[in-house]
């Protein structure tokens, strides 16, 4: 048995009957809410790791491995056709490279404040708000001109088969088909300062 919810697409209308029933949605929902009850225990499970956390689990190295990966495949795939317009990878490589030493000096650090008995509270605080800030220096709300609700440079939808960074893999895709590279650049552009940004962020403060 299944729990069904309507709900109506319109604000203006008060019951289900004053619309026609393509303008109806209906949800299903397994009796006794399992999936919202297993939803609800995990996040309960975070938020009690978190709790008791001096710091943040996060490991900011993953972020690492994947902006490595994402470069390894837009290197792989892109690589030709970026050299022949005369666009170039490199600064994205060094600003990743820049990324990953940053990612590896901030691992060092909660590794040392885990390991003392009486970590610095202000020390505790600066760290934990850069893992916990981390993501926002990845979003730029005009990364996308054609796709105003996505801001997040490394993790947005693509529509591009490659995976890889989305705009540049959609930048590139779109610039085969209308022979022109400028938004290549610009998203290019766009996705090194987010990773220099990033890098920077991750920086200590004394730097």
């Amino acid at each position: 048995m299944a729990t069904i919810l309507t709900f109506l697409t319109h604000p203006g209308h008060t019951s289900a009957g004053e619309l026609p029933k393509h303008r109806q949605l209906v949800f299903l929902l397994p009796t006794g809410f399992t999936s919202h009850r297993a939803v609800a225990q995990t996040a309960g499970n975070v938020l009690l790791r978190l709790a008791d956390s001096l710091i943040l689990p996060l490991n900011v190295s993953d972020y690492g491995e994947m902006l490595q990966a994402m470069y390894d495949t837009a290197e792989q795939a892109f690589q030709a056709d970026l050299l022949s317009n005369n666009i170039s990878l490199a600064p994205l490589r060094s600003a990743i490279l820049r990324f990953q030493s940053a990612a590896a000096g901030l691992s060092q650090r909660v590794s040392h404040l885990q390991n003392e008995d009486s970590p610095s509270p202000l020390a505790l605080r600066m760290v934990n708000d850069q893992l916990m800030l981390l993501e926002r220096t990845f979003l730029n709300p005009r990364a996308f001109p054609d796709k105003y609700y996505y801001s997040h440079v490394i993790l947005a939808s693509r529509s591009s088969p490659v995976a890889t960074f989305p705009g540049l893999a959609d930048a590139v895709a779109a610039a085969k088909d209308q022979s022109s590279w400028d938004n290549v650049r610009k998203h290019l552009t766009v996705v090194i300062q987010v990773v220099e940004n990033a890098a920077s962020f991750l920086e200590p403060v004394a730097e």
